[in-house]
């Protein structure tokens, strides 16, 4: 597992296949969405527009990733090595 900062928070979860291809879970930065889409799993709730608007990555502009602060949290160190 590998832990980043994503301001924009857009991107929910990134998955990498054993390909080298990256599988993504993207919305606006709401997580009753994410959430709805794990608990109806395998299903699929259908949601209005007005419920949540169609993401729009030409209005969100870039996607920016960075390196979390490991003195800010300080419990990343602690679970990394746990694994």
């Amino acid at each position: 597992i590998e832990i980043m900062i994503h301001p924009q928070s857009i991107i929910h979860s990134m998955i990498e296949t054993q390909d080298s291809s990256v599988l993504a879970q993207l919305g606006w930065p709401d997580m009753r969405l994410p959430i709805l889409y794990t608990m109806s799993w395998p299903e699929r709730i259908s949601c209005s527009e007005i419920t949540w608007p169609r993401l729009d990555l030409c209005k969100v502009g870039s996607l920016t990733f960075k390196a979390p602060d490991c003195v800010k949290y300080p419990s990343m160190d602690l679970a990394y090595s746990a694994g």
